[in-house]
């Protein structure tokens, strides 16, 4: 895949006087550190794919992961080509001549069940103690979401932010799939909401194994039985809550209570 344009555009925090009131009617100067929001196009063989509002770093996986997610794609090799263009603010992508007949004939790729992966409490509990650590932007900002891709307990196979939860999402597959990490045997830990359209992605990307901080919607927990998706929420250092373990790896031994 060629790669051209734009490489050093800066995700960085951008500082603002602001007036802190407190109750009582105290008030004082600060200094309130925000994120940086931007707009890009997403191109793809000259037709616009995608407006997203988006943090400027990791435009290439950006790309790469929102097609794979959406299904446009079946992986890194159906895109021959991605141009960052800082002046017209676009992502422009060409696909491979195969991939571009495929898409244009059959449409987005089905969604269809995930195969469960063996998992236990301490991979998800070593993944909640990371994002405890919060060593990323949010840490100053409290304005980005994260994802973190692993493979296993105690290791991060690759951590990218943004300020949409679902543009992490997608910079994060877009990483995996140009370094080659297996998807497969991904547990994906989220820090945002896991509604519907999130759960879809994960599935599209092939990904077995959701965990978040916050929380799912009724729709997500449908949708992750009827498509075998390992889902968790709730997740912090003192524990987590399984909504569905359809290989029983983490829940077989559960007591139920009245």
């Amino acid at each position: 895949m060629e790669v051209l344009g734009a490489f050093d555009l800066r995700d960085e925090p951008v500082d603002y006087a602001a007036v802190r009131c407190v109750p009582g009617g105290g008030m004082r100067h600060v200094s309130d550190a925000v994120q940086r929001e931007s707009c890009f196009s997403i191109v793809v063989d000259g037709k616009p794919f995608a407006e997203v509002g988006c943090s400027a770093g990791a435009l290439v996986d950006l790309a790469v992961g929102r097609l794979f997610t959406d299904g446009a794609i079946e992986g890194a090799g159906d895109v021959a080509r991605v141009f960052v263009n800082e002046r017209d603010a676009a992502i422009e992508v060409g696909l491979a001549p195969a991939a571009r007949e495929r898409y244009a004939r059959e449409g987005p790729r089905p969604l269809r069940p995930v195969r469960p992966i063996r998992w236990d409490a301490e991979w998800a509990f070593s993944m909640a103690r990371t994002f405890a650590e919060d060593k990323t932007s949010h840490r100053r900002t409290r304005g980005v979401h994260s994802v973190h891709l692993s493979t296993r307990a105690g290791e991060v196979a690759c951590c990218r932010e943004d300020i949409g939860r679902h543009n992490a999402f997608d910079k994060a597959v877009g990483h995996a799939l140009l370094a080659g990490v297996d998807l497969a045997r991904c547990m994906a830990f989220l820090s945002g909401r896991v509604p519907l359209d999130m759960a879809e992605k994960a599935v599209r990307a092939g990904i077995p194994l959701v965990v978040s901080k916050a929380v799912a919607t009724d729709r997500t927990v449908e949708f992750a039985r009827a498509c075998r998706l390992t889902l968790a929420c709730s997740a912090t250092p003192e524990g987590f809550d399984v909504l569905n373990d359809p290989g029983r790896f983490v829940t077989r031994r559960a007591v139920r209570t009245a």
